[in-house]
C-alpha cells in the first residue's frame, strides 16, 4: 500500500474509497504503525478552495470524532464523505457553536457506532458527537 506523506488533522488529506455504507471503513484506512498517515491512495481535498460550499473543502460532519482521518467515496469531491473537523490542537478542535459559545471538544467525546449506516433522518446514531450535529433527534445535547 502506498503510504501518503501527510496526515489527516495536519494536512487536509482525505483517503480515496471506504466510504460507502458507513463510517468504520475509513478508520482501516489508517496507518496502522503511525496513526498519522494513510495506508493507500489519498487525495488533498481540505481547504483547497476556500470559497466552495462543498463539505470536503470547507466544511465538517459530526461522523466520526474530531481529528479523524476524512474519506471520500472515491476520487470524486462530490461523493459520499466523513470530514471530521481537524486541528492541530492537542487531543481534539476548538468549536463555535450556535449559541455563540466556543468550546474545546474531545477526540474521544462518545461518537457512538462508526459501524453503523448514516441514515437519511432521525436521531444520528453516532451519540453526543452526532447529536451536536443534528436536529434531527429533538434532543438537547450536553458537552460535560
Amino acid at each position: 500500500a502506498q503510504m501518503v506523506k501527510e496526515g489527516f488533522g495536519v494536512g487536509g488529506i482525505t483517503a480515496d474509497g471506504g466510504v460507502q455504507i458507513a463510517p468504520a471503513p475509513c478508520l482501516a484506512l489508517v496507518d496502522p504503525n503511525n496513526r498519522n498517515m494513510y495506508a493507500g491512495n489519498a487525495t488533498n481535498w481540505s481547504g483547497r478552495r476556500w470559497a466552495s460550499g462543498m463539505p470536503v473543502y470547507t466544511g465538517f460532519n459530526t461522523v466520526l470524532p474530531p481529528n479523524s482521518p476524512a474519506c471520500n467515496a472515491d476520487t470524486w469531491d462530490e461523493r459520499n464523505q466523513v470530514v471530521p473537523p481537524t486541528s492541530h490542537h492537542p487531543g481534539g478542535v476548538v468549536a463555535a457553536l450556535a449559541d455563540a459559545s466556543v468550546r474545546f471538544i474531545s477526540e474521544t467525546i462518545n461518537a457512538g457506532d462508526p459501524t453503523i449506516v448514516e441514515p437519511r433522518s432521525g436521531p444520528s446514531p453516532y451519540g453526543v458527537w452526532g447529536a451536536l450535529g443534528s436536529k434531527e433527534g429533538g434532543e438537547a445535547s450536553q458537552l460535560e
